[in-house]
């Protein structure tokens, strides 16, 4: 499909390109990568907030988003029954006109073989993380169309990074690269959570400032967040609770 934009859609794009980095959605580092994924979703026919909707940045790799994967699947014509569904093991039955009917089940055991489980995401949200494997294979075998060639968000947590070999690389290239990794494990690290809620605790406690995001923390802060992430949820979730309960009750209406 070719796309031409006048300079106010261009415009336009690069405004939402700034405003979606500023509030930390989607793992977009900079405008660029965003505006990139704003021109793939309106060159698919859809709206550029879809971009930030279904798209996702991991590890320096888009990706989609299962839930946005699965949608598309339903819409095209594609039912998905869930027959297990634990922590232990996920089944769903999944049919599609293109492609017939297959049944798919992922389970604990074969999630270890695969090396998985020593993801933290893993460990935190097991059955989740089956559902979106199993649900993956069955739409990838039966209307890949549906991922438009890119990987879903838990495939791309799942990839390990690769060792760097030693090299004669100048010291403050080794530094950057090294900052790189650990914010990239913060992605991973974050990516089931609320990212507006994350924010706002560390700019309560003094560790970002507007516009920045996670991404802007000291990376020696962001490695202790990494050592002991549950007690950095356990700290936000204080947080919001604190905050919920310091809200004014809303008045009750008169009869």
């Amino acid at each position: 499909m070719q796309l031409t934009l006048t300079n106010n859609e261009c415009e336009g794009i690069d405004r939402a390109a700034s405003w979606t980095v500023a509030a930390g959605f989607g793992g977009f580092k900079n405008p660029e990568q965003a505006k990139l994924v704003m021109l793939l979703a309106l060159s698919q026919g859809e709206h550029i907030g879809r971009a930030v909707h279904d798209y996702h940045v991991i590890n320096g790799k888009l990706v989609l988003k299962s839930e946005s994967m699965l949608s598309r699947f339903q819409h095209s014509g594609g039912t998905i029954r869930y027959t297990q569904y634990t922590d232990e093991a996920v089944t769903v039955e999944a049919t599609h006109p293109a492609g017939g009917t297959l049944a798919v089940t992922w389970d604990i055991a074969q999630a270890k073989r695969a090396g998985l489980l020593g993801n933290q995401v893993w460990a935190k949200h097991p059955r989740a993380m089956l559902k979106a494997r199993a649900v993956t294979e069955a739409v990838r075998a039966l209307y890949p169309a549906c991922l438009t060639g890119v990987m879903t968000a838990e495939e791309a947590i799942e990839i390990q990074a690769v060792p760097v070999q030693a090299v004669s690389a100048p010291e403050a290239e080794t530094h950057e690269v090294c900052e790189a990794s650990v914010f990239d494990q913060l992605d991973q690290l974050f990516f089931e959570s609320d990212h507006l809620e994350i924010n706002d605790f560390l700019m309560r406690r003094g560790k970002i400032s507007q516009p920045q995001t996670y991404r802007d923390l000291d990376p020696a802060y962001a490695k202790l967040i990494l050592k002991n992430p549950e007690r950095f949820f356990d700290a936000i979730e204080k947080h919001v609770t604190e905050n919920a309960s310091a809200r004014p009750a809303l008045a009750a209406p008169n009869n």
